[in-house]
């Protein structure tokens, strides 16, 4: 019995957790804070990849590196579409510096 309960609460973390409260019905709001996350955590995985680069290069696997290389440029090209995006919600026609 208390197996149910605790799955019922996890599944309403997962659902309230997502986004903030106050954005649930606005959809240009939940669109920004998308984009925002999409940007942050492209960003985010960026940084850390740069150390698998270096961790495939030193273990001398070079198929490993180029694929984290592959990845990084993804995430960079994520990002700079997220920041466009934005900027076009934000009426912005300039693009910003990183």
């Amino acid at each position: 019995m208390s197996s149910s309960i605790g799955q019922g609460n996890m599944g309403q973390q997962r659902s309230t957790s997502a986004q903030p409260q106050t954005q649930a019905n606005d959809p240009l709001q939940n669109l920004q804070y998308d984009l925002v996350s999409t940007l942050y955590h492209a960003c985010k995985s960026s940084k850390a990849i740069d150390q698998y680069i270096r961790d495939a290069s030193q273990a001398g696997n070079n198929e490993a590196a180029q694929f984290f290389q592959m990845v990084a440029q993804q995430d960079q090209q994520r990002a700079q579409r997220a920041q466009e995006l934005l900027n076009q919600l934000s009426g912005g026609s300039g693009s910003t510096t990183h």
